[in-house]
């Protein structure tokens, strides 16, 4: 895609199918997330039997898989945000998702910080 558009039509085209294409890869992932999430679900009240051993490092794995995959996605989501805000004009810019975290607490509440 050039930035001097010979075929805005041709363009918008091959931006749709782009988008189908990365909708469909982002509801594949989401799909393969939560199914990992119910195997550990079933796994978690399986881990009582005889070989739990066995069952608690197979949820140890499975745990550190969805937390891969889901940073993978926050960060794809991210490098797309810049990527995005660099190259588009203001108003998409504008339309893009908050930052995740938390919020700064209030000033008027109490405060301590607790060093170990």
């Amino acid at each position: 895609m050039s930035l001097v558009a010979s075929d805005p039509l041709a363009e918008l085209e091959e931006l749709r199918a782009l988008t189908a294409q990365l909708q469909a890869e982002l509801y594949a992932k989401n799909l393969y997330i939560e199914k990992l999430k119910a195997q550990l679900a079933i796994l978690k009240r399986a881990r009582f039997g005889r070989s739990s051993e066995k069952l608690d490092r197979l949820i140890e794995q499975l745990e550190l898989t969805i937390t891969d995959l889901e940073e993978g996605e926050a960060q794809a989501d991210v490098e797309q945000t810049q990527d995005r805000s660099s190259v588009s004009p203001p108003t998409l810019a504008a339309k893009t998702k908050p930052a995740l975290g938390r919020k700064p607490l209030p000033d008027h509440l109490p405060s301590e910080t607790i060093t170990r």
